[in-house]
């Protein structure tokens, strides 16, 4: 199957608008949740701190390792990756534990 450049472009397009939605919801939508959790007495400043770094690294590690494979196909940024999702479920165990210990004093 041949596609026709105006398929190729809306393939594009319609694939980088669901991975822009969806990086903002899993990593975009937590970072900017932090800052309203500190605010609200939930976690300390300091868990929000660590929270908030460690979720731009996975944001970064995670979804630009991806998005460049996509772009270049630099195979060896594939390896990246996993970084980043360890980073993600780093910070989602340092939110967690932190509001936790917050609510039990």
């Amino acid at each position: 199957m041949v596609l026709t450049t105006m398929q190729t472009v809306l393939a594009v397009a319609s694939g980088g608008l669901v991975g822009y939605s969806l990086g903002l919801v899993g990593g975009g939508g937590s970072i900017l949740a932090v800052p309203l959790l500190v605010h609200g007495g939930i976690i300390s400043s300091a868990a929000g701190r660590w929270t908030g770094w460690l979720l731009l690294a996975g944001i970064v590690l995670f979804s630009g390792s991806l998005y460049l494979l996509a772009i270049t196909g630099a195979r060896m940024l594939g390896a990246v990756t996993p970084f980043g999702g360890v980073s993600f479920i780093a910070a989602w165990v340092t939110l967690a534990v932190c509001a936790f210990l917050s609510r039990r004093s």
